[in-house]
């Protein structure tokens, strides 16, 4: 059973990975062009025809 043992030794040690980035949840609502949340009051620019 040495051939297992040689093979366990013989592994390449890998650095260690990069730190993972947390990804954001996505928003429920787009911010605003001034910066704030809207909750009312739609433009009729927002409005899609069909």
């Amino acid at each position: 059973m040495g051939l297992l043992d040689d093979a366990k030794e013989a592994e390449p040690k890998l650095p260690k990975p990069p730190e993972i980035k947390k990804i954001e949840p996505p928003r429920k609502e787009l911010p605003r062009a001034d910066g704030g949340y809207g909750t009312g009051g739609r433009d009729l620019d927002d409005e899609i025809p069909f």
